[in-house]
């Protein structure tokens, strides 16, 4: 966890605040890779004070920092550097969408705003617990509550069924590389749904 468990900027907030003047990437190098531990509230209603448990469990949330070259959108699955030069680069850079079930990745603050997190910007990342997600374009995109989410291969950045008819490699990703598994049912592709981020892992 984050040394001083204080949260740096607010969820739903990115570090420099979007602001395309102040957004240096030398700029607090310290915070990429700190994790937090937070309660798992919704924050859509936009009302000070009224803003409802999502669940009753708390989520793990990481700062990274937006090494690629375009932004990164609430609810996409952000792709980690694991080809980064530096070893903090593996957990606290991104590099850009998931395309495949070959990538490692976690879920966009489902919070941000419509500009998202721009490019050199900081954002958190859902590690662990509750996040909202979206199906691929196309693929398997029908899954229900239990099922386990995978990374889509048309629409970077969105999610399909984990399938485990493949064999060798192909397999071993779709279980390394799952996002998490479903607590609500979706059937449609390009649509919104909420998936229990490391529910694979414990």
């Amino acid at each position: 966890m984050a040394r001083d468990e204080n949260m740096p900027f607010p969820l739903g907030q990115t570090y420099f605040g979007g602001d395309t003047y102040e957004i240096d990437v030398n700029a607090g190098t310290n915070l990429e890779g700190q994790e937090y531990s937070i309660e798992d509230d919704n924050l859509s209603n936009g009302t000070i004070g009224a803003n409802a448990n999502r669940s009753g469990r708390r989520r793990k949330v990481r700062i990274v920092r937006n090494v690629s070259a375009v932004a990164l959108l609430a609810g996409q699955i952000a792709k980690m550097d694991l080809g980064g030069a530096l070893q903090g680069n593996t957990v606290g850079q991104t590099a850009g969408l998931v395309a495949s079930a070959a990538d490692k990745g976690f879920p966009v603050d489902e919070f941000l705003g419509p500009n998202g997190c721009l490019v050199n910007d900081m954002c958190y990342v859902v590690i662990d617990g509750l996040a909202t997600v979206k199906t691929d374009s196309a693929g398997t995109t029908t899954l229900i509550v239990g099922q386990i989410a995978v990374p889509g291969a048309t629409t970077a950045g969105t999610v399909v069924a984990q399938d485990t008819t493949t064999t060798g490699a192909a397999l071993f990703n779709q279980i390394q590389n799952a996002i998490g598994r479903c607590v609500t049912a979706v059937a449609a592709n390009s649509t919104s749904f909420v998936v229990d981020v490391g529910a694979t892992h414990r």
